[in-house]
């Protein structure tokens, strides 16, 4: 079995792929599974993750993300649903950081 162990989803110019596609891309590589990850880089919540990946429950497995910088952060009840359901969370450490290349 192949794991790909740090995928993405997204809806913004610098992520932008839908769960149908790398359900495909997967496919075409012969990786079995996925971690998909929530993130402000991607502009993908907890929350639409889940909804996202919810046909394909048996191949992507949500790492979803609480940033306490973001003004769309969810409550504590909405944390606890997910926990309840073992979603699991990471805390963005560095919610805004940005990756400057030299050129």
């Amino acid at each position: 079995m192949s794991i790909d162990a740090h995928t993405h989803l997204g809806f913004n110019e610098i992520i932008n792929s839908r769960a149908d596609e790398l359900v495909s891309s997967m496919k075409k590589a012969g990786v079995d599974k996925a971690i998909v990850l929530a993130g402000e880089l991607n502009a993908l919540s907890t929350e639409r993750l889940l909804q996202e990946i919810l046909p394909y429950k048996d191949k992507l497995f949500p790492l979803g993300s609480i940033s306490p910088l973001s003004s769309s952060r969810p409550s504590i009840q909405k944390v606890e649903e997910w926990l309840s359901k073992k979603t699991h969370l990471r805390n963005e450490i560095l919610p805004r950081l940005r990756i400057f290349l030299p050129g």
